[in-house]
Formats: C-alpha cells, structure tokens, sequence
C-alpha cells in the first residue's frame, strides 16, 4: 500500500489489531483479494535509516510468508518507539500476523 487513503481506510476501519512492547498491527478487510502490506517507521522511533530500511526489509519478508493466510486483508505494521533489538522482535511477528489471520478466519465464518 502506498496511497494515502488505503492507510487512513485501515486506521479508519480497523477490524483487528494487536499490539506488543515495538508493534502494532492493524489489519481490516480489503478490497483486492491479494494481501497488502504498509509499513510505518518514524525517524523518530528509529534514528538511523539503515535501521529504518532493515526493519522493513525483515517485517516485508515476515509479511511474504504469511501473505496466503492473510488473503483479502490490508495490514499495517507501525515500529514504536525505543525499538532496539530486531533479533528479538523478528520471532513476535509471524505470531501476530498468525493471530490476526485466525482472528479474520473467525469471523468471516
């Protein structure tokens, strides 16, 4: 996702959401069948953009292996702030992305 109104839409919208200690993860029903992805990483949470860009490397590659469990769902990743450790972090995401995608299943039924 990169249009403006996509993110506003899942923050509008928001159908599931989780959180922990450096993530939040929003996610609400989409309109395209395939899963979108947008990702925000303030200057502000992370100083230096080597950080910013490998963080988003990690959580896009997390997101590409979970994508056919989140079919037809726009999901925000938004980086809070004092995230320091990715190694830690990187073993909670698929868990998240795994509880929200049980979480659409369950109520689509």
């Amino acid at each position: 996702m990169t249009e403006k109104h996509s993110f506003s839409n899942v923050f509008a919208k928001t159908a599931y959401a989780k959180k922990t200690r450096f993530f939040s993860v929003l996610a609400t029903s989409g309109a395209a069948e395939q899963a979108r992805l947008g990702i925000i990483v303030a200057k502000k949470n992370v100083r230096l953009a080597v950080d910013r860009n490998k963080i988003k490397r990690v959580i896009r590659e997390t997101f590409r292996l979970q994508q056919e469990a989140l079919v037809g769902l726009d999901v925000v990743v938004i980086v809070k702030k004092n995230f320091d450790t990715l190694d830690a972090e990187k073993q909670r995401l698929p868990l998240l992305l795994q509880q929200i995608s049980k979480a659409a299943k369950c109520c689509k039924k």
